[in-house]
């Protein structure tokens, strides 16, 4: 952490790069927390862009929480992904996960949501879902039904 704040001092508007505080450390470690390691390998402004990306998130998570004409699925997905940001933000505090998909994966998904839920309330006439398939025991076992009410010649 000595050494991340030291890289920080030295290079604060454009940090050291992508990946390179581990060969700046002298001793081939990354700093264990996620806001440490995207300052001092980006800058301060690449840190308070990715604070900003977490902020649109939530900021997308409570105007879905507020809604009141949501279907179980959608009030469970909505209660998922905010969980799951949250024990992100938690465990960015102790490990170096900058780099990993899934933050950008659960931000990305509360964009999309909240635009489906916007374009549902503009044409609330949508038609049904498709039915579901069948699957292909239910197929066979109907299959099995007919054989035996009528031979297959």
């Amino acid at each position: 952490m000595e050494r991340a704040l030291d890289g920080l001092e030295r290079y604060p508007l454009f940090g050291l790069g992508n990946s390179n505080f581990v060969t700046y450390s002298g001793n081939w470690h990354e700093v264990h927390m996620t806001y440490m390691q995207i300052a001092v390998e980006g800058g301060i402004p690449c840190l308070i862009i990715y604070v900003m990306f977490f902020r649109c998130g939530f900021k997308n998570l409570k105007i879905m929480r507020k809604a009141t004409d949501l279907d179980e699925h959608t009030v469970l997905f909505v209660g998922a992904l905010h969980s799951s940001l949250i024990g992100f933000i938690v465990g960015a505090l102790f490990a170096p996960e900058a780099y990993q998909f899934f933050p950008y994966f659960a931000i990305a998904f509360t964009s999309t949501l909240l635009q489906t839920l916007k374009e549902r309330e503009l044409n609330p006439k949508t038609p049904p879902p498709p039915k579901r398939g069948r699957h292909f025991l239910e197929l066979y076992a109907d299959y099995g039904r007919r054989s035996e009410i009528a031979p297959v010649r």
